[in-house]
């Protein structure tokens, strides 16, 4: 538990403190702000004074209660968040909350499915999946949905004061929700394992994706959609994957940061490299790198090879993807312009609010 949003990314890592049994929960969640409502096998102190703690990591997950959808904006309200989930996704969340910057969906399942090492996590990797489908079936009819936020990690507690939507009735059984993630894969032509190489060799800083990745300029973030910190993060796991250290790594990073119309801290930079080499991930996730290319990229046909997840083949058809590419919306422009103006009106007057409305571009993208 922590007590501010600041405490879970201070310098030493998370300030909180550990809660054993609900009876401490419930006496302490009114002064609160953030929980993980996934339980762990243990946690620890990595300090003498006891303030900050260490050991949640998904690979410590005791058991799996919850899956949360983050939602980094208010433009709708939660009432179409209840709309989208019941005819877009698995159904009504059990929990919607309000946060500072836009709302939190809970989908709590009827039975905890526990966590075990065995068959290499292979459960995990499941409620993982089912967690990433859900976060893209609201995707692709909400604004701000996060889709590279932590399946498991923390998120803000419940409160009477936060909580719009509450019903103890919708909760939802894992056998069900493995059913309809599957239909989810299927729509999408993917399996519902992604299970790495175990003889591959290939350095991921030489192939195509990663030079894409590197070239791009005009990345941004906020608000749900997946941008700089998500490409830097993924650019630093496939240099730790490919054994560089981390000096290498961090000019590399230093480089293409400054190379950015809008670059971050340099202070961040570093937030980034420290985590992609803690050793959590073997390294960039192909999921990850498809929706970057999708997001950022230039648009033209690659094959995404890499050590965590196989073979994929990057190009859409623009229908079937979420986002589409800055050339696409170019055209749209050009197409725009050539149907509003004619001889006798060459002049086509407008805001770039009504420009992007019109056309569908996300004002977000618009430099």
């Amino acid at each position: 538990m922590t007590r501010s949003k600041e405490d879970l990314a201070t310098p030493f890592g998370v300030k909180g403190y550990v809660i054993t049994s609900k009876e401490t929960l419930l006496e302490d969640c009114l002064e609160l702000s953030h929980w993980n409502p996934n339980v762990l096998n243990y946690l620890r102190y990595s300090d003498k004074t006891r303030r900050f703690v260490k050991g949640h990591e998904e690979s410590n997950l005791q058991q799996i209660n919850t899956f949360v959808v983050d939602i980094d904006t208010k433009k709708q309200p939660y009432t179409e968040i209840l709309t989208a989930a019941l005819d877009h996704s698995i159904g009504i969340p059990t929990l919607v909350l309000e946060t500072p910057k836009g709302f939190q969906a809970y989908f709590v399942l009827e039975k905890p499915l526990f966590i075990s090492n065995q068959n290499d996590f292979r459960g995990l990797k499941v409620a993982k999946r089912i967690s990433e489908n859900i976060k893209r079936s609201l995707a692709g009819v909400l604004q701000g949905v996060d889709i590279s936020c932590n399946d498991f990690g923390f998120f803000r507690i419940p409160k009477e004061d936060n909580v719009r939507w509450f019903s103890e009735e919708m909760v939802y059984d894992f056998g069900s929700l493995i059913a309809w993630s599957k239909r989810q894969d299927d729509d999408q032509s993917r399996g519902l394992f992604v299970l790495p190489s175990k003889n591959e060799t290939l350095d991921p800083t030489q192939t195509e994706w990663f030079q894409e990745l590197l070239a791009t300029h005009h990345v941004k973030g906020g608000e749900g959609q997946i941008g700089r910190d998500n490409l830097m993060f993924t650019l630093a796991l496939a240099c730790y994957s490919a054994g560089k250290g981390q000096d290498e790594t961090l000019d590399l990073l230093d480089e293409y940061n400054s190379s950015l119309a809008s670059p971050i801290r340099h202070s961040e930079v570093r937030k980034i490299l420290k985590s992609a080499y803690k050793g959590r991930f073997k390294g960039a996730h192909q999921d990850y790198i498809q929706q970057l290319l999708e997001a950022w990229g230039t648009g033209k046909e690659i094959a995404i090879h890499n050590p965590m997840g196989g073979w994929y083949k990057h190009k859409k058809e623009r229908e079937d993807r979420v986002r589409s590419h800055y050339s696409e919306w170019e055209e749209d422009v050009l197409t725009f312009i050539e149907k509003a103006a004619s001889i006798d009106q060459p002049i086509k007057w407008s805001t770039q609010t009504a420009l992007c409305e019109e056309i569908g571009i996300p004002p977000q993208h618009v430099q």
